[in-house]
């Protein structure tokens, strides 16, 4: 099995109301990008996870997530020199 699919998908969450988590936090509200992971595999295995609260969102993860899971096939062609 391997994963042949990784995707995510971000929307925003807006009017989140004033939330502190601890005395020493700052108070935060706004907004913030949750996000919908999806992974797939080359036997049909389909998984979802949600990234994202409204402190940190799913912008900063995602990305790296991604790269890490399902690299890209450019960094292969970046070590035999080819493009």
């Amino acid at each position: 099995m391997k994963i042949d699919l990784v995707s995510l998908t971000l929307f925003a969450w807006e009017g989140i109301p004033p939330t502190r988590y601890h005395a020493a936090a700052k108070l935060e509200t706004g907004s913030s990008a949750l996000g919908l992971l999806t992974i797939g595999t080359d036997s049909g295995v389909t998984g979802h996870a949600f990234l994202g609260s409204a402190t940190h969102t799913a912008a900063n993860d995602g990305p790296g997530l991604i790269r890490f899971l399902k690299p890209c096939s450019w960094a292969a062609t970046r070590w035999t020199g080819r493009r």
